[in-house]
């Protein structure tokens, strides 16, 4: 063999070595369709206008999880998104002491919404806020309420003693989502979430989360 010939086949089975892993690589590893993000999150629960103020305070709950799902290959950013689930487990000690009465609630229970193929609330990222454009949908909680005090049955309380609790499906409204600059980790402003008028009470919602998770997501994102 010639010189030159040997020189030809060794530089097109170098070319080939050096294609070789690339192609594999491109082959084994498809170009993510969307982004799925897991997040651990806590909330801060501020309930207010209850009777006389005697059940008025703030109250951190969690730690909860949620998940996220952004559409197209760059992952978290500007574009659409949606939330696939939504859990937080809430305990609650609320002590209502006024002039003539005294009464302690424990509620324990579980917020969950989803999950859901399509999402439970679709919205969209701009700048560094993500903007739902619905509720979270099918929202529901169920636990235990336990009661003792002197109003437990009374005006809206729940009775006394220990009793199941259960709310929902129902619409959980979301203020925006707004992002850290590295897209990590987000905080959502106080919303109301409830307000009823037996028991007489407003509850709002804060909410943080940072992120544990991403995985790709190499099916067609969903069209609902």
């Amino acid at each position: 063999m010639s010189v030159r010939r040997a020189l030809s086949v060794a530089l097109v089975v170098g070319l080939a070595l050096a294609l070789a892993p690339r192609a594999a690589e491109a082959e084994g590893e498809p170009e993510c369709e969307a982004w799925d993000v897991d997040y651990v999150t806590t909330g801060r629960l501020s309930i207010r206008d209850t009777t006389m103020g005697a059940g008025d305070g703030d109250h951190v709950v969690g730690p909860g999880t949620l998940t996220l799902r952004f559409d197209g290959p760059a992952g978290p950013g500007p574009g659409p998104a949606r939330m696939l689930a939504y859990r937080m487990p809430e305990k609650i000690v609320v002590d209502a002491k006024a002039v003539f009465f005294s009464t302690r609630v424990v509620s324990e229970t579980l917020g969950v919404a989803g999950p859901a193929a399509c999402g439970v609330a679709t919205g969209t990222w701009a700048g560094n806020r993500l903007a739902w454009g619905t509720p979270a949908r099918g929202y529901r909680s169920d636990g235990t309420i336990t009661c003792e005090g002197s109003m437990c049955g009374k005006m809206g309380a729940p009775p006394k003693g220990r009793s199941e609790y259960k709310e929902g499906p129902r619409d959980l409204p979301l203020a925006p989502f707004v992002f850290a600059a590295d897209r990590r980790s987000f905080t959502m402003g106080s919303v109301v979430v409830s307000k009823s008028e037996s028991p007489k009470q407003t509850t709002s919602m804060q909410l943080a989360g940072r992120e544990t998770k991403r995985t790709c997501v190499t099916t067609k994102p969903c069209r609902p």
